[in-house]
């Protein structure tokens, strides 16, 4: 979220980007995202779905993904970017904490 606007972003270890980011803004209020991500193998294509309130918002085609592992020293944040940040969008306005309320985290692994 960046000033309403839903944005994603798929950092490939700073070779290739994949990003999207919403013309329109949020309307305040409870909304649920969903990020479904798709990867077959570490290193092969992929997908990612962004729905907003079961709506999909945008979906990305990877042509390559992380082949094994981000970097060991990176770290996996909700609400805030603590490590490098994961955007040149926000390089700026690190750690980019987002000022609304996030009332809870799933992650699935299928």
């Amino acid at each position: 979220m960046d000033e309403g606007a839903i944005g994603y972003e798929y950092n490939l270890m700073m070779i290739e980007r994949y990003t999207t980011l919403s013309d329109n803004k949020l309307s305040a209020g409870k909304h649920q995202l969903k990020i479904s991500t798709q990867i077959e193998k570490p290193g092969s294509p992929g997908r990612v779905v962004i729905e907003v309130d079961g709506t999909t918002f945008a979906e990305l085609a990877l042509k390559r993904t992380v082949p094994l592992a981000f970097t060991a020293s990176e770290t996996f944040d909700v609400g805030a970017d603590l490590g490098s940040p994961v955007s040149k969008h926000y390089y700026d306005r690190r750690p980019f904490d987002f000022d609304g309320h996030i009332e809870s985290v799933k992650i699935t692994l299928d």
